[in-house]
């Protein structure tokens, strides 16, 4: 058990107003329930510094 995600993995909060998830998301939802797909979606993460500059990592 960790409290870290694990390599290749990214973690969005998604329970709260401020996280908007829902812009960073594809429009796929449950047919049934209506609930967006959001535990799948490609992603590109690129490191930044403090600044929020990226870096060359």
């Amino acid at each position: 058990m960790s409290d870290r995600p694990g390599d290749g993995v990214l973690f969005v909060p998604m329970h709260f107003a401020e996280s908007a998830v829902n812009r960073l998301t594809a429009e796929h939802f449950d047919p049934t329930s209506g609930i967006p797909e959001y535990k799948v979606a490609s992603v590109r993460a690129t490191p930044v510094d403090g600044e929020g500059v990226p870096t060359d990592e």
